[in-house]
C-alpha cells in the first residue's frame, strides 16, 4: 500500500492495494462485483463468489465453505462481508486454505456503521479485531488500519436513514445525496483519523 496516502473509503483500499492483488483473485462475497474493474487491473483472473446468483457472480457458494481446492488463489478479497456471516473466523480459515503460500488476503469490515441486513447483519470490527483474527489463523499481518473519520461516520448514518442504498430513489433525492457526499468527503479530507472511524481494513499474507 502506498505511503502517505489517506485512505478515505473501501474504493481507496482497493486502488492502493494493487501491489498485493495478483494472479488468480477471488472476490469472496463479492455480490455485484462493485470493485471488479479496479481489481482486474492487477489480476490475471477474477472470480466472484457469492451465496446468491447474480449477473456478476461467477460461482454460487458459501464463503464459509468455499467450493475451491487448497492453494487455488493468489489473492482473496473480502469487502464488507464479515458483518453478514455468522462464523466470521471461519472465513479466515477458509481463506487461508484456498490461498497459495505467500498469497494475500485483503479484508475490509465496518466498525461504526448502521445496521444493514443483507440478508442479516451480526457484527462490527475494530482494526485490532481484524488483526487478532488474522494472527489466530496463521496469517502474517502486512497492513492493519482504519479509514473514514468522524464526518464519514456521521454521513453513513444519514445515508442509511434518509437515502437507503438498497433502494432506488427519485432524481431530486439522488441530487441531494451527491451534494451531501461532496460536503462530507471534503470534511473527511480535512479531519484527522482518531478513535472515531467508520471501517477497518487488513492486508495479510499466508
Amino acid at each position: 500500500m502506498k505511503k502517505n496516502i489517506k485512505i478515505k473509503n473501501t474504493r481507496d483500499v482497493m486502488i492502493n492495494s494493487g501491489v498485493f492483488i495478483r494472479g488468480r483473485v477471488l472476490d469472496a462475497g463479492g455480490g455485484d462485483s462493485k470493485y471488479k474493474a479496479i481489481i482486474k487491473e492487477s489480476a490475471a483472473e477474477y472470480i466472484c463468489l457469492d451465496i446468491k446468483p447474480g449477473d456478476n457472480v461467477d460461482v454460487v457458494g458459501d464463503v464459509l465453505n468455499m467450493p475451491f481446492q487448497d492453494g487455488y488463489f493468489d489473492t482473496v478479497i473480502s469487502n464488507q462481508v464479515l458483518e453478514h456471516i455468522k462464523e466470521p473466523e471461519k472465513l479466515f480459515s477458509e481463506t487461508y486454505r484456498v490461498l497459495k503460500s505467500g498469497g494475500y488476503f485483503i479484508c475490509t469490515a465496518p466498525f461504526l456503521e448502521p445496521n444493514h441486513s443483507d440478508p442479516e447483519d451480526y457484527f462490527r470490527y475494530t482494526k485490532e479485531a481484524l488483526g487478532l483474527m488474522a494472527q489466530r489463523h496463521k496469517f502474517k499481518i502486512v497492513k492493519n488500519g482504519a479509514y473514514g473519520g468522524w464526518p464519514t461516520v456521521i454521513f453513513s448514518f444519514i445515508r442509511f436513514k434518509l437515502f437507503n442504498p438498497y433502494k432506488k430513489h427519485p432524481r431530486i433525492k439522488r441530487a441531494i445525496l451527491r451534494r451531501l457526499t461532496r460536503l462530507f468527503d471534503f470534511l473527511d479530507e480535512h479531519s484527522s483519523l482518531g478513535i472515531v472511524y467508520c471501517d477497518s481494513f487488513l492486508i495479510a499474507q499466508k
